[in-house]
């Protein structure tokens, strides 16, 4: 990102009560490494793994109040904290993936 000609640095912050071996985690790192390779490291990850800013409700809080930008998290765990995302973990009550498409996307 340039501004008056300056390159400005971006970090978005990753927080997950994930352990720092986790196979999501690991994705993260990969794509960190990949994001700061194709942007010459003007923007990058900052993982915070391992619960470092508390359980998945503190987290949700802390992405509702922009302190962290990414919370990842494991659907089951986040509906628990939070029963309004339940829908995330029912892909497997539809009968294809066309019709789990059109409830999600309905046609205008």
């Amino acid at each position: 990102m340039t501004f008056g000609g300056c390159a400005a640095a971006q970090t978005v912050t990753v927080a997950t009560i994930l352990a720092q071996n986790d196979v999501s985690v690991q994705a993260m790192e990969e794509w960190d490494r990949l994001l700061q390779e194709r942007t010459n490291r003007e923007m990058s990850l900052n993982i915070l793994a391992g619960g470092t800013l508390g359980g998945t409700r503190e987290l949700i809080q802390q992405l509702s109040s922009g302190e962290i930008d990414v919370n990842l998290s494991s659907p089951v765990v986040l509906q628990f904290a939070a029963p309004q995302y339940q829908c995330l973990e029912a892909e497997y009550i539809y009968d294809s993936e066309d019709q789990g498409f059109a409830v999600w996307w309905p046609a205008p």
